[in-house]
C-alpha cells in the first residue's frame, strides 16, 4: 500500500474489507463479484464517500484494531512473566 493512503486505508480497514467482501464469496466461487465490491469499497474509503457500509467497516475496523492491541499487550505480559521466571530460576 502507498504511504499516502495510510490514514484512509489502515490495516484494520483493509482486514475488514478482505474478511467482509473478498473471503465470503471466494468460498462460493464468486470471485469477480467480490473483487469488484472490494475495489468499490476501497474507492469509497479513499474518496471519503459516506455510506452505511463505510460506517460499518470503520466500526469493525476499530474492533479489529482494539483486538490487535489487546493481543499485543497480552503477548508482552506473557513474555515479561516468562523472563521473570527464567531470571529467577537462573539466580536461585
Amino acid at each position: 500500500m502507498s504511504y499516502g493512503l495510510d490514514k484512509e486505508l489502515t490495516d484494520a480497514i483493509s482486514a475488514v474489507i478482505i474478511n467482509s467482501f473478498i473471503f465470503p464469496n471466494f468460498r462460493e466461487g464468486k470471485y469477480q463479484k467480490r473483487i469488484v465490491e472490494a475495489v468499490n469499497t476501497i474507492t469509497d474509503v479513499i474518496t471519503g464517500n459516506s455510506s452505511d457500509v463505510m460506517s460499518r467497516i470503520k466500526a469493525e475496523a476499530k474492533i479489529v484494531e482494539m483486538q490487535s492491541k489487546r493481543a499485543e499487550k497480552e503477548k508482552m505480559i506473557a513474555n515479561t512473566i516468562f523472563l521473570l521466571i527464567f531470571f529467577y530460576r537462573l539466580v536461585c
